[in-house]
């Protein structure tokens, strides 16, 4: 079977099995997946034993492995976007292509496993953190807790939370010093987005309360977030798909000039912040 149009690698006209595997934009996508557990395949010849292959290639062995959630994501991931390229003048953004395979990933297995003590922005960055976490198989840890910073710091910490259907949101945040003193806090809300963009929304405001208070001039920032996918493209260690990127530059852009230091928490260290962030829901 063909279809219509070039689609992804512009360089052939692309059968579905092309489009889904042999492709070279698709195909990077299942070697980015497949690196997160340290496996490595062949371009396939044949799908059929190429995904028979992959079923066999979990790490853990498990049925409930988020391995095998990998397969389907990518291709339903591949396929909407093919569906966007051809019908609605949709272009190709290899990041954020990444991106929702990743997210579809998440989501699929939170919905699969409630119970799992994975968190979504968590399982996003790295999918194989949730393998062989399902609700029978909980990870326990010892519990840590928010820390003051030093002398001459002062620490803010953000979150962004939104509700279930994605109409609407919040973001909110909190500085205190060495003492652990609050100076200040936020707590607003913002309009529809995806979830992502509320965390990003939090970070952004969060350093301009900072950079714009006069009474901050004489202190250095330490800025802790909980979404571990925010830090990792703000941080540039992962690419940030361009819906997103004039978001993701302005903090950096405010993140270099005052010297801030960032860093991703665990989510119990950020709960005040998460508190404040429902609230702006309102």
């Amino acid at each position: 079977m063909l279809v219509n149009k070039v689609c992804l690698c512009g360089l052939v006209l692309e059968s579905v099995s092309h489009l889904l595997f042999n492709c070279s934009v698709a195909w990077v996508v299942w070697m980015r997946c497949a690196a997160f557990w340290g496996v490595n395949f062949v371009v396939p010849g044949d799908p059929g034993s190429f995904l028979f292959s992959w079923h066999e290639a979990s790490v853990s062995g498990s049925a409930d492995s988020i391995w095998h959630f990998v397969p389907f994501a990518i291709i339903w991931t591949i396929w909407l976007l093919r569906n966007d390229i051809i019908f609605a003048d949709g272009l190709l953004d290899s990041a954020q292509l990444s991106f929702l395979v990743r997210t579809r990933i998440a989501l699929w297995f939170k919905v699969k496993f409630p119970d799992s003590l994975c968190f979504v922005d968590d399982l996003i960055a790295d999918p194989s953190v949730g393998d062989g976490l399902s609700a029978s198989k909980r990870r326990f840890s010892k519990q840590q807790v928010w820390e003051a910073p030093p002398i001459g710091f002062l620490k803010l910490n953000v979150d962004g939370a939104m509700v279930s259907n994605g109409s609407k949101g919040g973001i909110g945040g909190i500085v205190r010093n060495n003492l652990g003193v609050c100076l200040d806090t936020f707590s607003l809300p913002i309009g529809p987005s995806p979830p992502i963009m509320a965390e990003l929304e939090a970070i952004f405001h969060g350093l301009s309360v900072f950079s714009s208070n006069h009474r901050f001039k004489k202190f250095r920032l330490i800025l802790e977030t909980d979404c571990s996918v925010a830090f990792e493209w703000i941080s540039n260690s992962t690419p940030c798909p361009t819906a997103f990127e004039p978001l993701v530059r302005r903090c950096r852009d405010i993140i270099a000039s005052f010297s801030v230091v960032f860093r991703h928490v665990p989510r119990e260290i950020n709960l005040v912040a998460d508190s404040l962030a429902k609230e702006g829901i309102g």
